[in-house]
């Protein structure tokens, strides 16, 4: 079962000081993961066959003299790991991704009808989203598509649609 990454408030402390992080691969429409971007090593101990450490976080900064937030959708290569190579797998995997970036777009879109910012705001919302709503929304769909080839493949045409919707807040 993939394992998702929570981020944890030391986390976002620490990647507040620095506008990215090198190892991640940040979602792009056009790059898709590939086995190649799984870096880590199993564990001994999961029964597992893939683990993909996905998320959304977001970054402040400041800008013309106001407080800004950048938040985008990741996936961790040297978290992740697999001992599968099919493609259902990946796609399955993808689609963790996809989701991960559905629920940026949806923070983008909330942030973006803030006339004034608030770190605070800001703050309470991701919680809500990540804590509550996102996590809850991955687990739903690891629960439906298990072992089911024509969920998987409604799931991944669902999402597709859903992050059109949300164009207008791609990064």
């Amino acid at each position: 079962m993939v394992k998702f990454l929570i981020i944890i408030l030391l986390f976002k402390f620490v990647l507040s000081f620095k506008e990215d992080t090198d190892s991640f691969i940040y979602w792009n429409k056009e790059k898709r993961l590939t086995w190649q971007d799984y870096k880590s090593n199993p564990p001994k101990t999961d029964t597992a066959v893939v683990e993909s450490w996905v998320g959304f976080g977001m970054w402040p900064y400041y800008s013309n003299d106001s407080f800004k937030i950048r938040v985008r959708s990741y996936f961790d290569p040297y978290k992740s790991w697999t001992t599968v190579y099919d493609s259902l797998s990946l796609s399955h995997e993808q689609t963790h991704f996809d989701i991960a970036e559905l629920y940026a777009r949806k923070f983008r879109k909330i942030l973006k009808g803030q006339k004034v910012l608030k770190r605070s705001f800001a703050d309470s919302v991701f919680k809500f989203m990540y804590y509550k709503e996102y996590d809850e929304f991955q687990n739903k769909y690891d629960r439906e598509i298990y072992h089911n080839i024509e969920n998987q493949i409604r799931w991944t045409k669902m999402i597709d649609l859903e992050l059109d919707k949300l164009n207008d807040y791609v990064e």
